[in-house]
Order: structure tokens, then C-alpha cells, then sequence
């Protein structure tokens, strides 16, 4: 870390590293770029993020990326981030989405920190039902170690506890539970039973054991059982339990159930055989469908796709299909997708009725796996197709496989330009340059010679960053209805369409490979006057290029009418804000527009920094020239936004 470090301060040296970080299409980051603290965790550059916080560099933090600060693996990085904002920990309404958050990353050194510094407001039932649903023993055992001396659990939120417990199906969580020092000695019958029927519907014996043996006493032991005994009786349906996974395990507490608790008398469980029977077969648990089948035992409710191994051999199948198993259209369709399995496809091809919905499920998977063979064999039932459904061209064209597309066209040719010409638009992303100039060459003229129906072509190019496609486009003068430059999503792309007569005039929502391209090359060389910055300023404040940002409104001589201010507010970038206040704005006219963009996206930093540079009483009468429209925008605010708003504002009628 110390290595890197130095090499951070030394400018020559830094220049180069960052100038190898990458963000997708935003291009090339430099240091002072990178500002969105949420991003640098996702990249895991936890050394920055320390390099940043101690430099006290700016950070960008909204109320979305500080729930971000728990996938900090390095405690130490977590300390420093915690402690620069922590007052966005303000309140116990605020903490249940964080601790939520916190319990979903299973990180136990920063939940634990956490804790710690935030003992007096957690609200430990909710973060107990967070921890189970997490599965998590260590964070099961890290709160009742926490909890133990708290009194904000009473035995009702326990009761409910323990049945959460036990929904996690896992021995550890659930022991640790019962044997903490709050949990209740005595039980109501009501409360043991719906234990007990919790813990069976676990499918693990010795879950069940354990909580049966826990909370088993002489008294009302007959009602409990009973009750138990009904809820296994209807729950042994042949739908739900032929779902069953853990076979073995759920047959052994079932078994238990029968011969231990005597809870399922033999005649009612004679009436369960067959059920038992048919999911011992799905399994292929042999011994356990001789034990349970009757001599009319029919398998003819199991499909074959269904059963364990069945499509192992052909041999397999056959017998299976002897013994009575369905077959289904899914089975035929699922056997003919790999060669492996070919000998099988053509023998239940043979035995299934050949109905048009198996033809056209099988013309589905040949467009999707690129199979001519496939397609070849269905051929001589064409017939039974109804053919121009979208979804089948467009699927013939991102297999993106030439010499299947041009053997399917010969097949089964289009009917349809708009049907073609939609597909070939929505195929752009997946397809190649050859497949997509077949495909072209099949639009009647009326289509390619039309801008309406053209434009789309360049967009969707564009936005894909297919360039081999465009060149092809511009080389066939295929028209085109607008400026369609400010979509380019790279320098090449921008460059070919220059070549072709293209340019920067009248930009409505440049992309940033059109900011940087303008900023860098034509800005500089052009009339100011010709161009309209405001777009590209609002797309600087979009992706947090504070050097592109300054520069831009040194150059701008427009009235915004509080656009500029606006994004400000939405995006949250105090470091801009803090520059067009000191330079920019002299009125603060458009402040209560900056004002509420950041209230409605949960930006505290750019409320704080408006509150604390205007003032509160300069906000209140704009806040509160409709009260009640203001106070539900409030309540759809994060709780630390409505926190800060009561303590600033004062308003006691706001809910915290």
C-alpha cells in the first residue's frame, strides 16, 4: 500500500496509473474523475478510497451509496467511511434499510463495528429476521451476543423469532436461538404446535427432533400431535409433494411422524402410497417404490424429463416409456437439443403425435442452437407451422450463424417487411456484419429508402457500437431523418459519420463519447455561438467531470433557466455545485429547483450545502407555499432526509 501510495503522489507516475481506469462507455477516468465513492467499492479500490479520505478529496454520497459502505471488506477503509458520514445515521428509522443492507453482505467485521457505535437504535428484532433470512450462524450469534443486554426484545417478538428460525431450515441458527438466555421457558400449546409444524415442514428429521424434544411435556401433547398429524395428512398432496427434493430426508420424518408421535394412523397412511410411491420412482429410489407402490400403482402421472437420469440412454427411455411415463413436447424439445441425445429425440418423435405445437417448438430450438440438422429433419412437416411470428426471426437472426440463416430464409422466406425490418433492428446488438447485410438485402426498397424506417438502423448501431454495420450503412447511402451524431458511443463511430457529412449543430442529448469528442476537437477550433452547451454541461454533471464542467461554463453565455441547477441537485456532485455557486450563479434565482431535485433523489450533501450557504429561512417559504404537498414529498424521502429536515426546519408535524 505504501508503494502505491508514493506512486500516487508522484504526478508522472499517477498520471499513467489512472489513466488506466476504465468505466465502460463513460471512457477513460483521471484521478480527479473519480469521485463516486459507490463506484470504487464495486471496483473494490479500497487503497483509493483511503487515499481520497485522507487527502479529504471529494467524495460523491447520496442516499443510495451509503448503503454501498457495507460491501467494504477492509475494516479499516470501513472505519474511515463510516466516521465521514456518519451522520447519515441519525435516527432508528434510518437504520433498518442499512442494517438490512449490512446483514445481506454477510459482512461481519463492519456489521459488527457498526453495532457497536450504533447500539442505542438497533432495532434487533428486525435485524435477527434480516440475519435469518441471510442464513447466517455468525450473524445469529454476533446479535445475541449484542442483544443480551438489551430490553427491546419481548417475548412476543421471540416467539416470532424462533418460528423465523426455524424457517431457515438450519440446525446451527436454530440451537443457537433456542439456547440463548431470552429464550422463554414455557409455551402456550398453540405456539409448540405451530413449532412443531414448522420444523416438519423443514423436511430435516433432526431439525425436527430437536425442537420437538425442546418444547415436548405431557400437557396438551395429544391436542399438539393431533394438529400436526392434519397439517401432514393435507400436506401430502400429489402436486406438492412430487416438488419434494429432499426425498430421504422428508420420508424419514414422515416415517417418524407415523411410528414415533403416532400422529398418522395406518389406514389414513395406506391412503398415501401411491403419492409416496410415484416420488420414490421420480427420484429412481427403487426400494422405496416397491416398499409403497399398490398393483395399480399408474406412472403414468411422471414426465419424463421429470424423472432422475432419464434420458441416461436409450435403453433408459424406452423402459421408462414401456412402464407408462408421459412424454410431453418439453421432453421431445429438451432430448433433441444435443447430439448426445439424438437417437432419443428420433425415437419419442416417432411415438408422440406430431401436433403443431411440437413442430414449432421444434423449429424454436433449431433457430436457437444454429442446428440445420434439426431443422432439416423437420422439414417434411413444415406444414404444421404457422409461420411471421417475430420471435422466430428475430431468433434466427441473433444466432448470428450465416449458413443457417441463409438455409432457414430458403425454407421458410419472409412474408413481411415491417416484421423483417423490426428484427433486423432489435437483432443489431447480437448479429454480425455478413448476417446483417443478408438480412438488409431482403427489405423491399420502400423500406431502405425511407428515413422513418432507416434511422432506427443508425441509432441502434450506434448505441451498440457496431461500426462495421455503420460504414455498411453510410457506403449505401441508407438516409437517415435527424442528427444522429450525439448517439455515437465512440471516437471512431464520431469519426465516420463526419467523414460522412454529420456534425455537431443542434445536439439534443450527446452521449459522452460526443462530449468529450466536442470538447476535445471541435470545441476549441469552432464559434461558441454555433453550438449549444447546455447539453453537454448537464452530461459533464452527469458523469462527474469536473475539468470538462469548468471549462464548459467558461464558455457559456446561456440562460438555463435552472436546468444546470436541477441536475446539480439529481446527481449530487458538491465539488460542482461548490464551483458553480463560487463562479456562476449570482442570484441563487434557480436555488429552490437545485433545492428540491436533491430532496426527491435523497442527496443530504447538496440540501446541507444549500442550507448551509442560503440559510434555512430562505428555503421555508418556498417549502411551505403548499404544506401539504411538500409534507408528502417528505414521506417518500429516506429517513435521514426527513430527519435533517426536522431538526433544521422544525416542524414538529413531520414524522421522523
Amino acid at each position: 500500500m505504501n508503494k502505491l501510495i508514493e506512486i500516487i503522489k508522484n504526478k508522472y507516475l499517477a498520471g499513467i496509473v489512472f489513466g488506466y481506469l476504465n468505466v465502460n462507455s463513460a471512457g477513460w477516468l483521471k484521478y480527479y474523475d473519480c469521485v463516486s465513492l459507490e463506484w470504487m467499492i464495486k471496483q473494490q479500490y479500497y487503497g483509493l478510497i483511503k487515499y481520497r479520505l485522507e487527502r479529504n478529496d471529494y467524495l460523491l454520497v447520496d442516499g443510495k451509496t451509503i448503503y454501498f459502505i457495507f460491501r467494504i471488506t477492509d475494516i479499516e477503509v470501513f472505519k474511515l467511511v463510516y466516521h465521514r458520514y456518519q451522520y447519515y445515521f441519525t435516527s432508528l428509522s434510518s437504520l433498518i434499510p442499512i442494517i438490512k443492507v449490512a446483514i445481506e453482505y454477510k459482512n461481519i467485521q463492519s456489521i459488527e463495528y457498526f453495532f457497536q457505535q450504533q447500539q442505542p437504535f438497533i432495532d434487533f428484532p428486525q435485524a435477527f429476521q434480516l440475519a435469518f433470512q441471510a442464513n447466517s450462524h455468525k450473524l445469529v450469534n454476533l446479535l445475541i451476543g449484542r442483544s443480551a443486554f438489551s430490553s427491546t426484545l419481548e417475548e412476543k417478538d421471540v416467539i416470532l423469532l424462533i418460528s423465523e428460525a426455524i424457517k431457515t431450515g438450519n440446525k446451527e441458527i436454530v440451537g443457537e436461538f433456542l439456547n440463548s438466555p431470552f429464550s422463554p421457558t414455557t409455551l402456550s400449546d398453540k405456539v409448540k404446535e405451530s413449532f412443531y409444524i414448522l420444523a416438519y415442514d423443514s423436511g430435516d428429521i433432526e431439525l425436527f427432533k430437536f425442537v420437538y424434544q425442546r418444547y415436548n411435556s405431557a400437557n396438551g401433547q395429544q391436542q399438539q400431535l393431533g394438529n400436526l398429524g392434519k397439517h401432514i395428512q393435507k400436506s401430502i398432496d400429489g402436486q406438492k409433494l412430487l416438488l419434494q427434493r429432499n426425498l430421504r430426508f422428508s420420508f424419514e420424518l414422515l416415517m417418524y411422524c407415523k411410528e414415533q408421535l403416532k400422529v398418522i394412523d395406518p389406514k389414513t397412511f395406506d391412503g398415501f402410497r401411491d403419492t409416496l410411491a410415484l416420488v420414490a420412482f421420480k427420484q429412481q429410489d427403487m426400494d422405496l417404490f416397491m416398499r409403497f407402490k399398490k398393483p395399480n400403482t399408474s406412472l403414468s402421472l411422471l414426465v419424463l424429463y421429470g424423472i432422475k437420469d432419464a434420458f441416461s440412454s436409450l435403453e433408459n427411455v424406452k423402459k421408462l416409456v414401456q412402464l407408462g411415463v408421459n412424454i410431453s413436447v418439453t421432453c421431445i424439445a429438451t432430448a433433441a437439443e444435443s447430439d448426445e441425445t439424438w437417437d432419443i429425440f428420433v425415437y419419442l418423435f416417432d411415438l408422440y403425435k406430431r401436433k403443431e405445437a411440437l413442430i414449432s417448438g421444434l423449429l424454436s430450438v433449431s433457430c436457437q442452437k444454429s442446428n440445420i440438422k434439426l431443422l432439416n429433419f423437420i422439414l417434411p412437416y413444415k406444414s404444421s407451422i404457422t409461420l411471421q411470428s417475430s420471435w422466430i426471426i428475430g431468433r434466427v437472426a441473433k444466432a448470428n450463424n450465416l449458413e443457417f440463416l441463409k438455409f432457414y430464409l430458403q425454407h421458410f422466406p419472409v412474408q413481411s417487411g415491417y416484421i423483417l425490418l423490426g428484427e433486423i433492428i432489435s437483432s443489431v446488438e447480437y448479429c454480425s456484419l455478413d448476417v446483417f447485410s443478408h438480412l438488409f438485402s431482403l427489405l423491399p426498397s420502400h423500406h431502405t429508402s425511407h428515413p422513418v424506417s432507416t434511422t432506427p438502423f443508425y441509432i441502434e448501431t450506434l448505441r451498440c457500437n457496431k461500426n462495421d454495420i455503420l460504414e455498411f450503412l453510410i457506403s449505401k447511402k441508407v438516409p437517415y431523418n435527424t442528427n444522429i451524431i450525439d448517439k455515437a458511443n465512440s471516437k471512431q463511430s464520431i469519426e465516420l459519420l463526419l467523414e460522412a457529412g454529420h456534425s455537431f449543430a443542434q445536439l439534443t442529448e450527446p452521449t459522452f463519447a460526443a462530449l468529450e469528442y466536442f470538447i476535445e476537437h471541435i470545441l476549441p477550433t469552432s464559434n461558441r455561438h454555433n453550438f449549444s452547451l447546455e447539453p453537454f454541461i448537464l452530461l459533464t454533471i452527469q458523469h462527474h467531470k469536473i475539468e470538462y464542467f469548468k471549462l464548459l461554463l467558461d464558455y457559456f453565455i446561456e440562460v438555463s433557466e435552472g436546468s444546470i441547477e436541477e441536475q446539480l441537485g439529481r446527481i449530487g456532485n458538491i465539488e460542482m455545485l461548490q464551483y458553480f455557486y463560487d463562479n456562476y450563479t449570482a442570484d441563487n434565482i434557480y436555488s429552490h429547483k437545485c433545492f428540491k431535485s436533491a430532496m426527491g433523489n435523497n442527496n443530504l450533501d447538496v440540501i446541507k450545502f444549500l442550507v448551509d450557504r442560503l440559510g434555512a429561512q430562505y428555503f421555508k417559504p418556498i417549502l411551505y407555499e403548499n404544506k401539504v404537498s411538500f409534507k408528502m414529498n417528505l414521506e417518500l424521502c429516506q429517513p435521514f432526509i426527513r430527519e435533517y429536515f426536522k431538526i433544521v426546519f422544525g416542524d414538529p408535524d413531520i414524522k421522523k
